[in-house]
Order: C-alpha cells, then structure tokens, then sequence
C-alpha cells in the first residue's frame, strides 16, 4: 500500500513538473521575444529620430 502512495505520489509529482515545464518554457520563449521587439522598436523610433 505505501508503495502505490508513493507511485502516485511521484507521478503527480512529475505530472506536476511537466506541466510547469510546458508553460514555463514558451512563457520564457515569449518574453524573450517581446524584450527583443521592444528593443527594435526603441532602436528604430532612435534612428529616425
């Protein structure tokens, strides 16, 4: 019984770790991006200025 607790136990564990990992990783993708558009457009609005 204690061996199927902690099976299940680990596997939300995982599950859990998965799941995190999934939305963590475009989220980082994404801001990664979005830094870098925000940065090209402050250094056009600079050239043209």
């Amino acid at each position: 019984m204690v061996n199927v607790i902690a099976l299940l136990t680990a596997l939300g564990f995982f599950m859990f770790y998965g799941l995190t990992t999934l939305v963590l990783i475009p989220l980082a993708l994404l801001s990664w991006a979005l830094k870098k558009v925000i940065a090209g457009i402050k250094w056009v609005q600079e050239s043209i200025v």
